[in-house]
């Protein structure tokens, strides 16, 4: 576990620091927010039309080792297939923080009888509304 942590933190640091670099000198969030409950039940669900309204208009969908930029609808089909190949067992909230381009990421854990699966979301303040701009899918070996 704690290899896989630290291996989760040298991502963020690397994909946090692009992201700082680029927007240096704005603001961080007031109070840094939880998981928007409707997220967390999509995933604990495997529904992904729940994760619907809260896609940014393009989305970057990392399943598997495979990344690519799709527009919301086309994310949520990708994540539809996921969940039905993938049924949830639980979903479990990590840990989340902040980058100073207003970036929120959010580390969770996806449970499935088979597999574990690291949860990595990116999400920006649009307005009043937050947005999902990055979900990353990472297989992970099962801790007996």
């Amino acid at each position: 576990m704690l290899i896989h942590l630290f291996r989760i933190r040298c991502y963020l640091i690397v994909y946090l620091g692009c992201i700082c670099l680029s927007t240096y000198g704005q603001a961080l969030p007031a109070k840094l927010p939880n998981i928007p409950q409707e997220i967390e039940e999509a995933f604990r669900l495997g529904n992904s039309n729940l994760l619907l309204p809260w896609m940014a208009a393009r989305v970057s969908l990392t399943m598997e080792g495979k990344q690519a930029y799709y527009s919301k609808k086309d994310a949520r089909w990708h994540l539809r297939t996921f969940f039905r190949q993938h049924p949830p067992e639980a979903f479990q909230h990590i840990h989340h923080g902040a980058s100073k381009g207003g970036f929120i990421y959010y580390i969770a854990q996806y449970k499935t009888t088979e597999m574990n699966y690291g949860v990595y979301l990116l999400v920006k303040q649009s307005g009043s509304n937050y947005r999902l701009h990055a979900i990353d899918l990472s297989p992970q070996e099962n801790e007996e």
